[in-house]
């Protein structure tokens, strides 16, 4: 992407970044910047990639 991002470039983002749409619409505070979302975004999707893989494994489960 070059210049300035519009509403009319969610579709080409989309594909490039699945996911990121909703996670845009989800945000209580608005980044200023693309930059800036795609970084919360790369954040986002590691906590929660991190988050399921430790639940998959032994040691993210509780043991009583």
């Amino acid at each position: 992407m070059v210049g300035m991002i519009t509403e009319r470039d969610w579709r080409e983002i989309e594909r490039q970044f699945p996911g990121l749409h909703s996670f845009y619409g989800h945000l209580p505070r608005k980044p200023h910047t693309f930059l800036e979302l795609l970084e919360l975004f790369r954040i986002y999707k590691q906590f929660t990639t991190r988050r399921r893989s430790m639940s998959d494994s032994p040691l993210g489960q509780a043991t009583s």
